[in-house]
């Protein structure tokens, strides 16, 4: 099966830190590649680090995994020079340091009569990316779909969905290349296994 690329974002800053984000990208990538790929990376986050408060980060981190995509097993590693951190600059003012915003990875991949979807949580965010309602506010959500939209298909690789195998030493693992990322109008809270 095919090899796919495995970039870690760590997010921390926050009563509850640490998280991560993990994006997977299809197609093989030289380290200079990869490089380009954890930049483009850095500036998705980037571009939204207004809706982050501050002291909240967002590093991509320096390992990047080369996963087998139908049994998730290791094949390879490599590390990069990993791109600047990225701060939130939103100031104190943040709602619920569980209150994230939802980036909604679309795929045209079904299996097992289900389409494969991800989703990359963002946040903690801060009071100003809410609307009145207490959604996400318009502005926020096309700039989270324009942010990682830039994601879909970069450098020669394409931002996939890996879907799991289904037990323990199956090798029936997928992936779904994202057609499109939408950011979710509601407020999404993420839990820690710690809670």
């Amino acid at each position: 099966m095919p090899e796919l690329h495995r970039f870690r974002v760590d997010l921390g800053g926050w009563i509850g830190a640490p998280g991560v984000n993990t994006l997977y990208f299809r197609y093989p990538l030289g380290t200079g590649d990869m490089e380009s790929v954890a930049g483009l990376i850095r500036t998705a986050y980037d571009s939204l680090k207004a809706y982050f408060p501050a002291g909240m980060t967002a590093t991509v981190n320096s390992e990047v995994a080369v996963i087998d995509s139908a049994t998730g097993l290791l094949q390879s590693g490599e590390v990069i020079t990993p791109p600047a951190q990225v701060v939130g600059t939103a100031g104190s003012a943040s709602s619920s340091r569980a209150v994230m915003a939802l980036a909604r990875l679309h795929t045209d991949k079904v299996i097992d009569g289900r389409r494969v979807r991800g989703r990359i949580f963002l946040g903690p965010i801060a009071t100003t990316a809410m609307a009145a309602d207490g959604s996400i506010s318009s502005a926020v959500r096309t700039a989270i779909g324009t942010a990682f939209g830039g994601l879909i298909d970069v450098a020669g690789a394409n931002l996939v969905v890996w879907h799991r195998p289904t037990a323990t030493g199956a090798s029936d693992g997928d992936y779904g290349t994202v057609t499109s990322v939408i950011g979710a109008p509601l407020p999404a809270v993420l839990r820690s296994r710690r809670d």
